[in-house]
């Protein structure tokens, strides 16, 4: 299985960061560019692997231009601040990245392998504890 490239997935993290309307197509000419082995992936995989996981976590990351402390809560003044359990929520959320993207991945590679044939599922189902290694790190159990 092609694990995700740190070296892509910082160069993706800077790009959105610089540029947030970049294209997938872009992106993945820049990560060819890194990493060779992405080519064998399709658009799809690359946007499931790099840009949509970097765009989750943005998306959760608290507003940096959002004001402090406290505000009355009239009409359209209304504090920006999560109520605590919607921020342990997120926190939650975002703690879970890493195994939602260890599923992501074996969800992709199962699908490739549908397209290579009933031997080429077997051998992913049976590299399943590669996954669950990583699912069980990002928990905090090994």
């Amino acid at each position: 299985m092609p694990a995700t490239n740190p070296r892509v997935m910082d160069m993706v993290r800077e790009e959105l960061a610089k540029n947030p309307d970049i294209t997938n197509e872009e992106l993945f000419e820049k990560a060819k560019a890194i990493d060779p082995e992405i080519a064998n992936l399709s658009m799809r995989q690359f946007n499931a692997r790099y840009p949509l996981q970097v765009k989750r976590v943005q998306g959760r990351a608290p507003d940096a231009e959002a004001p402090r402390g406290r505000q009355r809560r009239t009409g359209a003044a209304r504090s920006t601040r999560a109520p605590s359990s919607s921020r342990r929520a997120n926190a939650r959320l975002a703690a879970a990245a890493p195994v939602r993207a260890a599923f992501l991945e074996f969800a992709e590679e199962l699908l490739a392998a549908t397209e290579k044939g009933t031997a080429a599922v077997v051998r992913v189902v049976g590299n399943v504890d590669q996954y669950v290694e990583r699912v069980l790190k990002a928990a905090g159990k090994a």
